[in-house]
């Protein structure tokens, strides 16, 4: 059973849920509107950057149970502890000529408490436009020749600059901004072995490298297959257009 089937109702028992009390790291994002500008810190947040039916609002005791229940309805007692998989959302694109995708990667705890931690990455600055020309060159070459630019120092004058590359760390799928009825999820591996600090570590080396973001690589899809096969994962994806899925960090 992948993620997909049980998204409707758990967007609905997210809702009412509200978001997961957290409490970020030293330096991380408090919000996800905070994610550009100078920090190179993980953001924890859940982000501003996903669908509007992702958990929002309220902490009153009827939410956390409603919640709670909602846990519950994702465990499986005679199953491996933790699954992982590779979710892809639609992003925008170039009508008539390229529809391109964001990947991220869920560490679903199926045998125990049901939390989907999830890792995915965006571009530290807002605003920034790549331009037809520059979408079209990216989409063109082959990720196996584009470029890794480290130490990535953003131009706030630059409109085509999207700074750097910035993992962001959510507790849980459902509050991680990543939630679209249109997703869709491969499975990479079901196994007892829990990869969730594997994961997170191989996110802050990334996000510490300040890797120049591109919006057709290095970007979000090279982050999630990085730190997948950094963390002896299959290097797989859903079926769909994912430019700089195939570079490695």
């Amino acid at each position: 059973m992948a993620i997909g089937p049980i998204v409707a109702s758990a967007v609905r028992a997210s809702q009412s849920a509200g978001r997961i009390a957290r409490t970020s790291g030293s330096g991380s994002s408090a919000s996800g509107s905070s994610r550009g500008g100078s920090s190179g810190a993980v953001s924890q947040s859940s982000g501003s950057r996903g669908s509007s039916s992702r958990g929002g609002g309220g902490s009153s005791a009827s939410s956390a149970k409603a919640y709670k229940k909602e846990k519950r309805r994702r465990t499986c007692k005679t199953c491996p502890d933790w699954r992982y998989e590779m979710g892809i959302r639609k992003l925008g694109g170039v009508p008539y000529i390229y529809q391109w995708h964001h990947l991220f990667v869920v560490a679903w705890n199926r045998g125990g408490s049901g939390a989907m931690p999830t890792y995915s990455a965006f571009p530290s600055s807002e605003g920034a436009s790549p331009g037809l020309s520059g979408v079209i060159s990216g989409v063109s070459t082959s990720d196996s020749v584009k470029k890794v630019e480290e130490g990535h120092v953003p131009n706030p004058d630059d409109s085509e600059d999207f700074g750097f590359l910035k993992a962001h760390i959510s507790p849980d799928y459902y509050v991680s901004g990543e939630v679209d009825p249109s997703n869709r999820f491969i499975t990479l591996k079901d196994t007892n072995r829990n990869l969730t600090a594997k994961l997170a570590a191989e996110s802050m080396i990334i996000d510490a490298k300040r890797i120049k973001y591109v919006p057709t690589g290095p970007n979000s899809n090279s982050f999630a297959m990085t730190i997948a096969e950094k963390s002896e994962l299959p290097r797989r994806k859903p079926a769909g257009d994912a430019p700089g899925s195939g570079m490695r960090l």
